[in-house]
């Protein structure tokens, strides 16, 4: 970061993100102990929040006297609700939009592909050309494999947002795994199609070696 007390500066607080402030605002919360030492910190061109005590000058360490028992349960307590750091919500949140566009993007092209192959398969059974029928099939299928997976991303994408309302950790879980079932089943659509592309060259090489030799023949 080439000049900290220029830029803008984000913190954790409530385990929501707060700012943007300044940096003399900001070393001011923790002077006067308003912020504790290891609240996590964000500037731009740090690669993720790290406590501010981790940054030279910003938060002073205070030795605390040991922490009694009761205390230390209620910071247990908060520990177990769940909460995230807010630099994972907004990595999660700045990738939203692409989520979105090619959610959006996906759901068009399924529309088109599904509409070409009703009329490929009308069209190719009315005229009895099977090429034709063939071809509208293969959109057909083609396009409700791209609406699943658009589908599957718009989950995700509402998971990201539930996830920046309650900035809880089971939301996070729940958002992650349905990011897992895209991939999962783009990875399911692309062992078939290699195994159709496999199917299809043995097919042609196998037509290719019955083929007669017609050299004998000059």
């Amino acid at each position: 970061m080439a000049e900290p007390r220029q830029a803008p500066w984000y913190y954790a607080y409530g385990g929501k993100e707060q700012g943007p402030v300044d940096y003399r605002t900001l070393s001011e919360l923790f002077a006067t102990r308003r912020l504790a030492p290891e609240t996590e910190v964000w500037s731009d061109g740090m690669p993720q929040w790290v406590p501010a005590s981790t940054i030279p000058g910003l938060a002073p360490v205070v030795h605390s006297p040991p922490v009694s028992t009761a205390a230390q349960a209620t910071v247990d307590s908060k520990s177990a609700s769940g909460e995230i750091s807010p630099g994972v919500i907004r990595a999660l949140t700045d990738a939203r939009p692409w989520v979105v566009f090619i959610s959006v993007m996906g759901f068009i092209y399924a529309a088109m592909w599904l509409v070409g192959g009703m009329f490929q398969v009308i069209a190719g059974s009315r005229s009895g050309v099977s090429f034709v029928v063939a071809a509208g099939l293969f959109n057909l299928i083609f396009a409700v494999i791209v609406g699943i997976g658009s589908w599957l991303l718009i989950n995700h994408s509402g998971w990201i947002s539930r996830l920046e309302r309650t900035h809880r950790e089971e939301t996070l879980r729940s958002c992650l795994i349905a990011l897992k079932s895209f991939w999962v089943f783009v990875g399911i659509i692309l062992i078939v199609f290699l195994a159709i592309a496999v199917i299809a060259a043995v097919f042609v090489f196998s037509v290719i070696g019955s083929f007669p030799d017609l050299s004998q023949f000059n």
